[in-house]
């Protein structure tokens, strides 16, 4: 009986808990608190099924984030894991590219791949919607060499950032989690790249779960730039007729960004802020420039302090020159004047003389 109710205590907080994480699309996440993006609906590659788009950002100068899905090499493969035959990804032909869904396929003696890429924009409301990515395979005409043998299916996933905002620092990691479905997540600042693979998968017309295993995950960084993306394998089991299946695709904002501490592998890149000063070369030629004004500013204040100077001497002279000439003028006045009555009474003298 005690068995009995802790069974029904550990159900009702299972439900409890459930109800109470559920989020309302576009709300997404552990605590509902990111979002799923719309993404604008891009045109498909005319040579490979290989799709880059755009993603909203906060954390590029683009404002954007580049988010992209590739296939890389499908390979079979023995139970020690190594591989016994390769097939070669060429010619691969777009069936249709002007309308949902783009359809590619791929035909070669070993065996015939067909892949079709939806594209769905989910009404939320009269102002929201999110973009989901489905690619759908469905792999006929193979011959295994082995029936324990697998066909493994190399899949990258990407994001990338060419130009980080000075002042920022944008982090990447890639990861794969597997809860009740494998989730390859790839992050990007505060953008996350989800890609999850269905678990309604048909090997010869039986429901039956795929794994999905990490083939090697990257970070790459230059001063200004950094790509996250991880190489993912799904593992397909043997079929005498067909295999279907698929993954979905997520583009999602996240209400932070990722840092350095977010988990093992995060790296990073930051780029310094742009200097709101003069540059060196700017401050060299100011200098310059001063230095040189200043000097043809003392030369020019040299030659008319020299000008002033002559100037002034002249008129010193011209002067002097004026007053003595006045001088000795007034000195003969005063001269005559003083001979006046001597020469009268000398006159007076002589006229006496006479009469006498």
């Amino acid at each position: 009986m005690k068995s009995i109710l802790i069974i029904l205590i550990f159900t009702l907080l299972n439900i409890i808990n459930k109800s109470v994480l559920a989020c309302n699309a576009p709300s997404t996440g552990v605590n509902c608190t990111s979002t799923l993006l719309y993404v604008p609906l891009t045109q498909p590659n005319v040579t490979e099924p290989f799709l880059t788009f755009n993603i909203p950002s906060t954390l590029s100068n683009s404002k954007s984030i580049i988010g992209s899905i590739s296939l890389e090499s499908i390979n079979e493969i023995d139970q020690n894991k190594d591989v016994v035959k390769k097939i070669p990804f060429t010619n691969w032909l777009l069936i249709s590219s002007n309308t949902l869904p783009f359809k590619y396929t791929i035909k070669t003696n070993e065996l015939s791949l067909f892949i079709e890429i939806n594209w769905s924009t989910n009404q939320v409301n009269s102002t929201s919607n999110y973009t989901s990515i489905q690619f759908s395979y469905n792999i006929t005409k193979y011959q295994f060499q082995s029936t324990s043998n697998t066909l493994s299916l190399t899949l990258i996933q990407s994001l990338s950032d060419s130009q980080v905002s000075g002042g920022k620092t944008a982090c990447g990691v890639s990861q794969l989690q597997q809860n009740s479905v494998f989730h390859q997540e790839v992050k990007l600042g505060d953008i996350t790249l989800l890609g999850e693979l269905n678990s309604d998968s048909y090997i010869d017309g039986q429901n039956q779960a795929l794994t999905v295993s990490q083939v090697n995950k990257s970070t790459i960084t230059t001063s200004s730039s950094i790509q996250t993306s991880q190489k993912l394998s799904i593992n397909i089991p043997s079929f005498s007729s067909f295999a279907q299946f698929s993954t979905n695709y997520f583009p999602i904002k996240e209400a932070t960004p990722i840092t350095s501490t977010y988990t093992n592998g995060t790296i990073c890149v930051s780029v310094a802020a742009a200097k709101t000063g003069r540059t060196q070369q700017e401050v060299a030629a100011i200098c310059v420039g001063v230095i040189g004004f200043s000097i043809i500013g003392l030369i020019a204040l040299h030659f008319f302090d020299i000008g002033f100077k002559t100037y002034s001497d002249t008129r010193i002279q011209i002067k002097m020159s004026g007053n003595v000439q006045f001088q000795l003028a007034s000195a003969k006045k005063r001269s005559v004047a003083k001979s006046a009555p001597f020469k009268q009474k000398m006159l007076r003298s002589n006229s006496i003389k006479k009469n006498i």
